[in-house]
C-alpha cells in the first residue's frame, strides 16, 4: 500500500496495524508528521481487512484542531482535502471492528497513483 501512495512531491505518510488488545473496545493508530509545511494537501487513506477504519486529521499544535475526518471501508481509498495553516499534522486511525492495517499519505492536491495493470 505504501508504495502505491508515494507521491514524488508528497509530504510523507505511514500506517500500521490496528488490533484491539486486552479486551479494549477500539484499536488506535497515530502518526505525527511534524515537517508538513503550511499549504493545501490531499490525504489518501486506505485499509485492509474486513473493518471500517475512522481517519482523523488534526493539527499538531496544541490544542489540536480537527481539519477533516471520515470512515473508510477496508478495500477502498479515502481522499480528504486539508489546508494546513501551521507546520505539522497528526493522522489517527481507529476501529472497533476486526483487526485491520491502515496506510495514509499526504500528497499534492489532485494527485493520483499510477494504475497498476496485471495480466494472466
Amino acid at each position: 500500500m505504501s508504495a502505491l501512495l508515494q507521491d514524488p512531491h508528497g509530504q510523507g505518510g505511514g500506517g500500521g496495524d490496528l488490533e484491539r488488545a486486552g479486551g479494549a473496545n477500539t484499536a488506535h493508530g497515530l502518526l505525527e508528521l511534524g515537517d508538513i509545511a503550511a499549504g493545501k494537501y490531499d490525504v489518501l487513506a486506505v485499509c485492509t481487512g474486513t473493518s471500517i477504519v475512522h481517519i482523523t486529521i488534526s493539527t499538531s499544535a496544541s490544542p489540536r484542531a480537527v481539519l477533516a475526518s471520515s470512515d473508510v471501508a477496508c478495500g477502498a481509498t479515502l481522499r480528504l482535502r486539508v489546508t494546513v495553516s501551521s507546520p505539522g499534522l497528526v493522522l489517527q486511525a481507529t476501529t472497533s471492528g476486526d483487526a485491520a492495517q491502515w496506510q495514509a499519505a499526504v500528497v499534492t492536491p489532485g494527485w493520483e497513483p499510477v494504475p497498476t495493470n496485471y495480466s494472466h
